[in-house]
């Protein structure tokens, strides 16, 4: 199901660690764990603590 709802924040430095905690705190706690996340493909979303 696709709503196109989209969760959003703002950070000074947008790293991996920044992005798994905004997954978790803001996505996951509210809404469970989504089938696909969709990104721009950025190195820093493409690595082991986000995937």
């Amino acid at each position: 199901y696709f709503t196109k709802w989209i969760e959003a924040n703002s950070y000074a430095n947008v790293t991996a660690k920044n992005v798994a905690k905004f997954i978790r705190r803001d996505i996951v706690a509210h809404y469970g764990v989504p089938e696909a996340i969709i990104t721009d493909n950025g190195t820093n979303l493409n690595n082991k603590v986000v995937d």
